[in-house]
């Protein structure tokens, strides 16, 4: 009797766990293989690298699928260094630029000169999950660390060459460093606005991206720490005008699976 009571609710606790975590995107690791890895919905658009096993061998040395490579510096954004990436790829990062654009004059009044990352196609597993295809390994991903303005003309403080570096601003709480924590975080919120850009996303306080953010378009939607929205105390007890009114999304609480290096 009681065995048959657990065997009919535990369908029931599933479901309830995976309405959960579609609200909270995140998925705590139990649950991960229920849902074959899909963290949250993805749009019906199709996308070329979608049908590529991600699978790799438990041992011996990884094989990355043959995908078409591209060289890419940035359309409307110039990167610092060429990257990799495959065509589909270039098109979400295309999109990317014009948002990273349109933040930076909201903030700074003007765009980035450009843009800094550590690199696109990387052949090699998750990084703590290794019997899983980074999508790095599909030149499918990139990793921002920065970006970069020149000297434009004009007197006020936005007019002299300056650096945004994710690892020294995100927790920035006082001067100038402030409002580039604040850049980086409204960047994040128009992404999370523009889901059809990229479909996972990591950053700080993630222990493995604590000094830049990892974008991909993988066959599965996901945020982990960037969902958060957690602000520094600064700009917790000064947020401006358009923050008050807007607010930031809300987060869920706990922050399951943390695995680095995506």
């Amino acid at each position: 009797m009681h065995s048959h009571a657990r065997q009919t609710l535990r369908p029931h606790l599933l479901a309830l766990l995976l309405l959960l975590v579609t609200a909270c995107g995140s998925v705590p690791p139990e649950i991960k293989h229920q849902q074959r890895l899909r963290w949250g919905p993805v749009e019906e658009r199709q996308y070329a690298l979608d049908q590529l096993s991600r699978k790799v061998p438990k041992r011996g040395r990884i094989g990355c699928p043959k995908v078409e490579l591209v060289r890419y510096q940035g359309t409307s954004l110039p990167y610092h260094r060429h990257v990799r990436v495959n065509p589909w790829f270039a098109t979400h990062l295309a999109a990317f630029e014009e948002v990273v654009r349109h933040v930076a004059v909201e903030v700074y009044g003007r765009a980035p000169a450009r843009l800094r990352h550590y690199g696109a196609y990387n052949c090699r597993g998750i990084r703590g999950r290794r019997k899983r295809l980074s999508e790095h390994g599909l030149g499918n991903a990139l990793d921002v660390s920065g970006f970069e303005f020149d000297a434009a003309p004009g007197a006020d403080r936005w007019s002299r060459p300056f650096r945004i570096d994710i690892k020294r601003h995100w927790s920035a709480t006082d001067g100038d460093a402030v409002t580039h924590a604040i850049f980086l975080r409204r960047l994040l919120r128009a992404l999370r606005e523009r889901p059809d850009i990229f479909r996972g996303m990591i950053g700080p306080p993630d222990p493995g991206h604590h000094d830049h953010f990892h974008f991909d378009v993988a066959p599965y939607r996901y945020m982990k720490a960037v969902a958060q929205g957690a602000s520094p105390p600064a700009l917790r007890a000064h947020p401006s005008p358009q923050d008050a009114e807007r607010g930031d999304s809300p987060s869920c609480a706990g922050d399951h699976a943390r695995v680095g290096g995506r």
